[in-house]
């Protein structure tokens, strides 16, 4: 008899990258599988269609609040809501699963269910951690300290309640480990992976042109990139591909046209083959964020399975493996200077280069049938998800399922 897995993920996706859709592909398949989500699309702003996913045997969706921006009130309780729900959830149908994957975001509803599955087998996966890698601007942090703490302590509960840890950085395994309980044997850092969209050698066109894919919020630093495109210097040498939306979509759009920067913007792109051809066009991917503790994003995920090596902001591992894979280039987030020392920098011996880098690191590193293999052996030789299960109880091995206990 195979375990019975409940995968709680309210950013969950089968059309845009998502690490809790890669993971439930990948459960499903050793594993009897089901997937708890939201009704409401957090990237298209609209309610949930049905979906349909081969390895999974159920999907069920909390009714939550439908919110229009980002930055909101209506997505805080959205988000609220949600979490509530999925404790009441897990409440009621807990006792139908050996098993369960939940998420941080969100960090409460990640607690509130593992509270309650006793000696099920835990594991929590961290995408992010929340309020630490939002860019909440110091007076704000300062006048809600009291919230901003127990924001992060529900986080921190959850880790310590977690038998079974995941990361997509080795940032946020260092920062998690500080609150987990079991043998650090029992935590490991995964990325996110991505299938492999397109292998456009450099082919000089007298421009350069600049990608940016995912959501036009703020967090991406696309502001200091327009302050350096503007110049004298840069204006005309520099295009931009524009992929995606967002809160500042008519806000960027309308600073582009003024500014007189050469521009194209596709919206959101579901479609694999036709995010391909455009980032094949493209030389660079934009990885800028405004301050944050995030240290890997999907968005560098899609550049390098384009080939396209990235201009970097953002911190940790990303940045680490930019100077020492040679797969892009670090400037200083909001730093109008440094970006354009970066760009000066650029050349046509240089793009090959690190386009040569960026594919290398790929697929040795960020290829889908990687990651899926180095999750899979975590999830069966850890977990122990791979083995019969007699009475709704992994069969024991030396009086443990998974080997992991208390440090």
């Amino acid at each position: 008899m195979r375990h019975r897995i409940l995968i709680i993920a309210p950013f969950f996706s089968t059309e845009f990258l998502s690490r809790p859709f890669f993971a439930a592909k990948v459960l499903g398949s050793i594993a009897t599988a089901d997937v708890l989500t939201s009704n409401f699309d957090h990237h298209k702003k609209t309610k949930r269609e049905n979906l349909h996913i081969e390895e999974i045997r159920k999907i069920s969706y909390l009714p939550t609040l439908s919110y229009a921006k980002n930055v909101s009130l209506k997505r805080f309780i959205s988000h609220a809501l949600f979490s509530l729900r999925s404790g009441l959830y897990f409440r009621k149908f807990g006792n139908d699963y050996d098993a369960v994957y939940v998420t941080t975001p969100f960090n409460l509803s990640a607690l509130l269910v593992l509270l309650q599955a006793g000696d099920k087998k835990k594991i929590l996966d961290v995408i992010d951690i929340w309020p630490d890698s939002l860019p909440f601007p110091p007076k704000i942090k300062k006048a809600f300290r009291p919230f901003f703490s127990i924001w992060k302590q529900s986080f921190q509960k959850a880790v310590k309640r977690a038998d079974f840890l995941m990361t997509v950085s080795d940032e946020f395994l260092r920062e998690s480990l500080r609150y987990f309980h079991k043998e650090a044997g029992c935590a490991k850092r995964i990325y996110i992976g991505h299938d492999f969209l397109a292998c456009q050698p450099f082919r000089e066109k007298g421009f350069i042109t600049i990608a940016y894919v995912g959501n036009l919020g703020n967090l991406c630093d696309l502001e200091t990139l327009i302050n350096v495109l503007e110049t004298k210097e840069f204006l005309g040498k520099y295009r931009l591909h524009i992929i995606g939306d967002g809160d500042i979509r008519s806000r960027l759009i309308e600073q582009l046209q003024q500014k007189n920067i050469p521009y194209n913007y596709f919206g959101i792109i579901y479609d694999k083959d036709r995010l391909g051809k455009i980032l094949g066009e493209a030389d660079l991917g934009f990885n800028g964020y405004k301050s944050t503790n995030a240290s890997f994003s999907y968005k560098a995920n899609t550049y390098m399975a384009a080939n396209l090596p990235i201009i970097n902001s953002m911190p940790g591992d990303l940045h680490n493996l930019v100077d020492e894979k040679r797969i892009g280039l670090n400037y200083v987030s909001g730093d109008a200077d440094s970006l354009g020392e970066v760009l000066r920098s650029v050349n046509p011996e240089l793009l090959i280069h690190l386009k040569e880098n960026c594919n290398k690191y790929f697929y040795e590193n960020l290829a889908s049938e990687r990651i899926e293999e180095e999750m899979r052996s975590f999830f069966t030789e850890k977990v122990g998800l791979g083995q019969p299960v007699r009475h709704g109880r992994a069969c024991p091995q030396n009086g443990r399922s998974s080997g992991c206990g208390e440090r």
